[in-house]
């Protein structure tokens, strides 16, 4: 947890994950701004999510959802992949 204290990661973990529009508009800032560093970070965010939900479909299909319910790291990929429209 690089800098942030335990309870900054907990706020914000408790938090709801960020919507496709809210990414949207951080990747169209960064482009505006040629912020280099936020859009490949936008654009790693996407990534990860991506993998999260194929890897939480692999899980359910394979291993029942059960199994998701259990594990901390599958979760986590839970949280990624929650979003509000």
């Amino acid at each position: 947890m690089s800098e942030d204290t335990e309870e900054e990661w907990l706020e914000d973990f408790g938090a709801p994950s960020l919507t496709e529009s809210q990414i949207d508009a951080l990747l169209a800032n960064a482009r505006e701004t040629q912020n280099v560093d936020l859009r490949r970070l936008v654009k790693e965010f996407r990534a990860v999510r991506a993998a999260a939900e194929w890897l939480l479909l692999h899980v359910e299909d394979n291993e029942g959802r059960d199994v998701i319910e259990s594990n901390d790291v599958l979760k986590l990929a839970r949280f990624l992949v929650t979003r509000k429209k």
